[in-house]
């Protein structure tokens, strides 16, 4: 996975911590996640990406390696040069899920692998949760966001997607993970 980070140009960051869901395990409520929200601006970004489904979060972490590791030996055999981390999108915030996953790279794909397509985040304004905390509880990212754009009168323009900026493959440390969450505007 490429480990680059996004430039962002921070206009406003406001700080929360977040209660856990009553639905959620002794062992996993004792924490809480924590996370900032900013506006920033965020740059174009060349990816090649590969559709799939999910019936639980435990599959939504093979299906992203299956698909990361595709989409990296497509791009190693057409010797491209990744620009950031890992990227997806999902078709809501409960079970099953669709998703688009993919990685950012410098230009586009010429020719990609069957199943492998070409996508393009357009540059512009952006509200990014910068969430640490389980998968399993961050959908209070997404709803502190919701809440902040419509406090600060914001519009969405497209469907969220989420950066994984930290690896739980090499953080086993849940809370020590970073995932943005980015709501272009």
């Amino acid at each position: 996975m490429s480990c680059g980070s996004q430039e962002t140009k921070t206009e406003n960051a406001d700080s929360l911590q977040n209660a856990a869901p009553d639905s959620l395990s002794l062992d996993s409520a004792s924490r809480e996640p924590t996370l900032t929200i900013e506006e920033t601006e965020i740059k174009s970004q060349f990816l090649m990406v590969m559709d799939d489904s999910a019936k639980t979060t435990e599959e939504i972490g093979q299906k992203l390696e299956a698909i990361f590791g595709k989409i990296g030996t497509c791009a190693g055999n057409c010797k491209m040069e990744g620009s950031g981390p890992p990227i997806a999108w999902y078709s809501g915030p409960s079970a099953p899920w669709t998703l688009t996953a993919g990685m950012p790279y410098t230009t586009k794909c010429a020719h990609p692998d069957k199943g492998i397509s070409n996508k393009e985040i357009k540059a512009g304004k952006a509200v990014v949760v910068h969430y640490f905390g389980p998968y399993e509880m961050s959908q209070v990212a997404y709803d502190e966001a919701e809440k902040y754009m419509k406090s600060k009168n914001l519009s969405q323009t497209s469907p969220p997607y989420e950066v994984y900026i930290g690896d739980p493959m090499l953080e086993k440390d849940p809370y020590k993970v970073q995932t943005d969450i980015v709501f272009p505007l």
